[in-house]
């Protein structure tokens, strides 16, 4: 099990979680444990940049920036 802890990060907030604010990766399985897909953006500490990840049922995860959002090198937009 990987924990990612907000402490680690500090001033990096999720912006937007769907009901439940968690998902569950079963890493035997290799799929979220509820089998439905999963959007999570994040802000940087100055709202100034975003981060949308995308997991899929079968948990595979792409990041994007969000439409209208300030571009960040080396990731494609939403």
């Amino acid at each position: 099990e990987r924990v990612v802890r907000s402490t680690s990060h500090p001033g990096v907030t999720i912006a937007a979680l769907p009901d439940p604010d968690s998902f569950t990766y079963d890493s035997k399985q290799g799929a979220l444990t509820d089998l439905g897909g999963m959007q999570v953006t994040f802000k940087s500490p100055d709202a100034s940049y975003q981060l949308e990840l995308d997991v899929s049922p079968l948990g595979q995860s792409r990041a994007c920036v969000p439409s209208g959002q300030k571009a960040m090198p080396g990731v494609p937009s939403c």
